[in-house]
């Protein structure tokens, strides 16, 4: 019999401030040590990769079948989903099991007051009134900026 793990999530699209609601399934060969998930984001693109985990839950012993719900809540103070030449920053619901070999669920989420990913590729941003230029030879105009 081959494992199933399944994440639904109700809404991938959030602001900060919002919800993350779902639910997990699970039908496995043998009862796991524990069902863990997490919600969080991490860099891609040039440079190391940087992780931070925001919320988790696990559930130790669940069983070899079952179903549970889940809650998060998005800080109100994050880093937006963004994607840009040099770097992205991306937000995902990861899945895992201990004690049996599954391979982990991620779910891709946006994380944004725009429930869109900000796409900060272009030649100048734009965000609370401040520009911001990215081209060659030109100075960012950044408040604390030291």
């Amino acid at each position: 019999m081959p494992n199933h793990l399944i994440l639904e999530v109700a809404d991938k699209t959030i602001r900060p401030g919002g919800p993350v609601q779902g639910e997990i399934l699970w039908d496995l060969e043998s009862g796991p040590r524990s069902l863990y998930l997490s919600l969080g984001w991490w860099t891609s693109g040039r440079g190391d990769r940087d992780e931070f985990i925001v919320a988790d839950r696990e559930w130790t012993h669940p069983g070899p079948i079952g179903k549970e719900s889940f809650s998060f809540t998005v800080p109100d103070t994050v880093v937006p989903s963004f994607s840009g030449r040099l770097i992205s920053v991306e937000w995902g619901l990861q899945l895992s099991v201990a004690g049996i070999r599954v391979e982990d669920v991620l779910e891709p989420l946006i994380i944004s007051p725009t429930r869109e990913e900000i796409d900060i590729s272009s030649e100048t941003y734009q965000s609370k009134g401040k520009s911001v230029s990215i081209r060659k030879g030109r100075n960012l105009s950044l408040p604390n900026r030291r």
